[in-house]
């Protein structure tokens, strides 16, 4: 098993959070693995889109390059890191962890973070 550690705690966190549990008790981990794939798209395009206004060029147009990106990402988490076998191994991992509140902040964070600089970066190269 492939353990990409910020990645799989993140997709943990989300799986697990009270929000997805309403929303689907039966199958969270799909749920988080849209979020957590969303987000990672964010940072790619976000990344991209810094470049592309250091060098004052459009040369990518960040709709279509993020179906070209999008689904190889999807692909290699559905592969690696958003199973549902991935999902129980890591419920039981962090099922007695220690400064959860903390590291819930952090996941918070992330997820929050990289949508606004995408949106913030998109601004520029639109």
């Amino acid at each position: 098993m492939i353990h990409i550690k910020p990645f799989d705690y993140i997709f943990y966190r989300i799986a697990t959070s009270k929000f997805y549990q309403k929303l689907d008790s039966k199958t969270p981990y799909i749920w988080a693995f849209g979020s957590l794939s969303f987000c990672q798209l964010c940072n790619v395009l976000t990344i991209i889109g810094i470049f592309q206004t250091i060098h004052g060029k459009n040369i990518l147009s960040i709709p279509n390059l993020s179906m070209k990106i999008g689904i190889p990402l999807g692909v290699f988490n559905i592969l690696f890191v958003t199973t549902e076998k991935k999902y129980r191994w890591l419920i039981e991992k962090y099922k007695n962890e220690e400064n959860r509140t903390l590291k819930g902040w952090f996941v918070i964070s992330y997820v929050t973070i990289s949508i606004l600089t995408f949106l913030i970066i998109t601004d520029f190269c639109l």
